[in-house]
């Protein structure tokens, strides 16, 4: 099954754009972790492997973790299990070696520093973090290798100055490079035609005048190369469709307008917003660990009314992702699910 949760490529080092790539880091683990225990565990327990294991370790061991139903793709569950406990069944499929399991402690510490957003995060501290998820990442056989060798070139580029374009920008620029190349086409079909125009003139004329046989020769070979150019452009004009058509695509996904048509407990359908707040758990109000300020002390009530309402999803706090309009939302076990929205200021749900 593919992850439905997509990591984010950090656009800058501002603190949020840094938290939100380490969150969906995390969290794309856990899933992945949790995909390939129950592909090796269900075959052997059957589906509800989980619960039994649990109840097993809860039995055993009485530890909070094992207290209340397990989500198989929780990465505390994930990392936690198979690293605390030697005789789990879910090392069987994982490299038995101390290297390995050296990273995943390592892991497990990661996890429980972003909890608690300890300590504020840096660029350098995610691609340190992103490295050893990487390194395990690629030693367990998880997609998630990919996705962190992704954030670390992306880490490089803006450490060394780059920018990263926005995509509006970019379409912007394919759409002026189609509007070119279309132009191009058509003046070179127009000369093209001029070209058979005069050819079919001189063809004429040289049946009557041998001087003029070394002009058709000429044109024949300003024809030729003209359908060549042609051709060529017909095939760059195709490609820069191609191109503005994915890019518009992409721009769409990412686009950080207002949804409409969606209620508190859906899907989140988009990459989660940029700006990582935390709900207090004993706190009616978010706070922003990247300014080290409650909300409430920029868009006042709406921050303690949102905290009330969001308690509904999270009732013990945590993560919550806020979107450029507003809108807000959470993980919970694999999805992001909307929470509501700031409302300009109400606090009110859309």
């Amino acid at each position: 099954m593919n992850r439905p949760i997509q990591v984010h490529l950090p656009a800058s080092f501002a603190m949020g754009e840094l938290i939100a790539a380490q969150s969906t880091v995390l969290a794309s683990l856990g899933w992945d972790l949790g995909m390939k225990f129950d592909v090796h565990m269900r075959p052997i327990h059957g589906s509800g492997w989980v619960e039994v294991l649990r109840l097993d370790r809860w039995e055993e061991t009485g530890q909070s973790l094992y207290k209340f139903k397990l989500t198989l793709v929780d990465p505390s569950f994930t990392i936690t299990e198979p690293l605390k406990n030697s005789h789990s069944p879910l090392r069987e499929c994982l490299p038995r070696t101390q290297a390995f399991f050296d990273l995943l402690e390592s892991t497990w510490r990661i996890r429980n520093a972003a909890q608690h957003f300890d300590p504020p995060m840096t660029a350098g501290l995610l691609q340190d973090r992103v490295k050893v998820i990487g390194h395990l990442s690629q030693q367990a056989g998880l997609a998630l290798a990919t996705d962190c060798k992704r954030i670390l070139e992306r880490i490089n580029h803006i450490g060394q100055g780059g920018k990263v374009v926005p995509p509006a920008v970019v379409l912007e620029d394919l759409q002026s490079t189609l509007a070119s190349e279309r132009e191009a086409t058509k003046q070179l079909s127009v000369q093209i035609d001029q070209l058979k125009k005069a050819l079919g003139e001189a063809d004429r004329s040289s049946t009557q005048s041998a001087e003029l046989q070394g002009e058709v020769e000429r044109l024949r070979a300003d024809l030729i190369a003209a359908e060549a150019e042609r051709s060529l452009a017909v095939d760059s004009l195709g490609t820069t469709r191609t191109a503005v058509h994915a890019t518009s695509a992409d721009l769409r996904r990412s686009a950080t307008d207002r949804i409409l048509d969606i209620a508190p407990g859906d899907p989140w359908p988009r990459t989660p917003g940029s700006r990582i707040l935390r709900l207090m758990p004993h706190v009616g109000d978010l706070y922003d660990p990247a300014r080290e300020e409650l909300l409430s002390d920029t868009v006042g009530q709406s921050s303690i009314d949102a905290s009330v309402l969001w308690r509904r999803f999270i009732p013990n706090g945590g993560v919550v992702h806020l979107s450029d309009a507003g809108q807000a939302c959470t993980l919970i076990g694999a999805t992001y699910v909307y929470l509501g929205s700031l409302d300009d200021g109400s606090g009110n749900e859309s």
